[in-house]
């Protein structure tokens, strides 16, 4: 292949060599807040990293500034986070509720001072976080936030960021981000901004779809990134990240991870990707996807 101005690249490794799914267009999408889109849009598998992606153009740009004008965080649930099944409740519990209680068993309850939430919606994440760590002083970051009222609401919070990640002129032990990463355009770039925004013994935590697990997750019409476990790790270590813990039982379906600031940019993944599985899985999602729409 030829190089073109106009050839899309990988999101996150730059690589011009990604493959179109031709069927995917066929298929109807759907908001991440759960309002029908409708169908087109292209979806691709890089032949260099594996990741599973849209191409952020202009008319995908365009797509998601349409989304997110009317944007309703856990619109389906009355402003009420997700609730999960998990093993050995016998009642669903909030998604952040079963997130923070394993973090702190893993660092106990006085490890983070501060916690930065990116993508802190309506602050159900935030109010979780003060169950299992009383002591934290909470803030968030959210771009276009209007009514700020309800951040405010809750108990030490600090402070609401809306700028770009790279403006913010502070840093923070702990910063989450639930269901955030695959909808930025950039992610390499985010991943990069974080990185600087961690204190020395900081750690980041990213809560994701996991693409092995899920073939409804392509349908999000937002979602740029349909990462797997592999893919996920390899992107935090090229971003000078070091992954400590990476999970897909934490919650049903999505992935789990716990990375620390790292000063190597070198991939230390033994886990390798499997170019050709990922494109065979990406096929064979969108023509489960389009027989079950028949």
């Amino acid at each position: 292949m030829t190089e073109s101005k106009d050839k899309p690249s990988c999101v996150v490794c730059n690589n011009l060599e990604i493959s179109l799914n031709t069927n995917f267009s066929k298929l109807s999408r759907i908001t991440s807040d759960c309002r029908p889109f409708n169908d087109g849009g292209n979806i691709y598998c890089c032949s260099q990293c594996g990741c599973v992606q849209k191409v952020p153009d202009e008319t995908w740009l365009k797509e998601i500034s349409e989304i997110y004008a009317q944007y309703k965080s856990y619109s389906v649930g009355g402003g009420n986070e997700q609730m999960v099944f998990v093993a050995g409740k016998d009642s669903p519990v909030p998604r952040s509720d079963v997130v923070f209680e394993k973090i702190k068993s893993i660092f106990g309850s006085s490890k983070f001072s501060t916690l930065l939430d990116i993508g802190c919606g309506n602050g159900v994440s935030l109010r979780s976080a003060l169950s299992f760590f009383a002591e934290i002083e909470l803030y968030g970051h959210e771009l276009g936030v209007t009514d700020t009222s309800s951040l405010f609401e809750i108990p030490e919070f600090k402070e609401i960021f809306t700028a770009e990640l790279s403006q913010i002129d502070r840093k923070f032990d702990l910063i989450t981000m639930f269901h955030s990463l695959e909808h930025f355009d950039n992610p390499s770039k985010a991943l990069t901004d974080i990185h600087k925004l961690l204190s020395n013994n900081g750690y980041l935590f990213i809560e994701i779809p996991n693409f092995d697990a899920n073939p409804f997750d392509i349908l999000i019409a937002d979602h740029l990134t349909h990462f797997t476990p592999n893919s996920l790790a390899q992107i935090l270590e090229k971003s000078g990240f070091i992954v400590e813990y990476i999970h897909t039982d934490w919650v049903h379906k999505e992935i789990s991870v716990l990375a620390k600031v790292g000063t190597s940019n070198a991939v230390q993944s033994k886990n390798k990707i499997d170019i050709p599985s990922q494109t065979e899985k990406l096929n064979e999602n969108v023509l489960w996807l389009n027989r079950l729409l028949k």
